[in-house]
């Protein structure tokens, strides 16, 4: 299986950040393991999909929607044993996924591109010694 490294790197650093609020909050190191097993999994999802020449704009939503749908269920599977399975938890599950979920993606992205950016300075600086 082909991966795009900057992509899984970026993802799993990011995520692995952000689930660092939950324990250092609340002390919530069974929700931040929970998190990481969404975390690897969306990252190999990400990273495998993006190793490949996006084809269209219905393929790059579709890449994007699915990893949200999964932390719409992961979010979902956490919060029913506290609300009750039912439409106002899935609401609710969707409510905190999507923003927690657009975070992560950009924080992942500026990363990239901090990395990038890092990357090619230190090759400017290489070719110009």
């Amino acid at each position: 299986m082909r991966l795009d490294r900057p992509i899984l790197v970026s993802s799993v650093v990011t995520g692995a950040l952000w689930l660092l609020v939950p324990v250092v909050l609340l002390g919530a190191w069974v929700l931040a393991l929970f998190g990481l097993g969404y975390v690897v999994v969306a990252s190999l999802f990400l990273a495998a999909a993006y190793s490949r020449p996006m084809a269209s704009l219905r393929r790059e939503a579709v890449v994007w929607l699915v990893p949200w749908v999964l932390a719409v269920a992961v979010w979902f599977a956490v919060l029913s044993p506290i609300d009750g399975p039912g439409l106002v938890t899935l609401g609710l599950a969707a409510l905190v996924a999507t923003p927690a979920y657009v975070v992560w993606q950009l924080s992942a992205g500026i990363l990239r591109e901090l990395t990038r950016r890092r990357d090619s300075s230190r090759d400017q600086a290489v070719a110009g010694a």
